[in-house]
């Protein structure tokens, strides 16, 4: 971990928090986040769709997006991991005439109010801060 005391995830958690991905009506927001100086993605998913999408398919979305990124290819990696949630997505949660979109799909880019202190570890990790679950997936970017 690069900053002191706050682990990727805890600071994905930060922001899925801080841009209220949480707060959709029918609790469906996922949140990709790419921890750039860490080499870690995150991938969280609130509850009403991670209950319906096991924890290896964020796992597997994870592991691709991190191929395309050791090919230095970022765009095709961020693209893969949009594309195969937006499937998700549209499968479990089928858009009708008065859906509306609730969130933002506009890439954020958020300043950390954290110190660096150690530089990253290869490692991978196992998902599971509830009710907020995903996949984690750091090293290799």
């Amino acid at each position: 971990m690069l900053i002191k005391g706050v682990s990727p995830r805890e600071r994905a958690l930060e922001s899925f928090s801080q841009l209220r991905i949480w707060d959709t009506e029918r609790n469906n927001g996922v949140l990709i986040c790419l921890l750039l100086a860490d080499h870690a993605i995150e991938i969280l998913a609130d509850r009403g769709i991670d209950k319906i999408v096991e924890t290896s398919t964020w796992q597997a979305i994870c592991r691709e997006m991190q191929e395309y990124f050791i090919n230095k290819d970022f765009r095709g990696g961020v693209m893969a991991g949009i594309v195969r949630i937006s499937d998700i997505l549209v499968k479990h949660f089928p858009r009708d005439d008065t859906d509306e979109n609730e969130l933002s799909n506009k890439p954020q880019v958020l300043q950390t109010k954290h110190a660096l202190i150690q530089p990253p570890r290869s490692l991978c990790r196992k998902p599971g801060i509830a009710p907020i679950k995903g996949a984690s997936l750091a090293g290799g970017m």
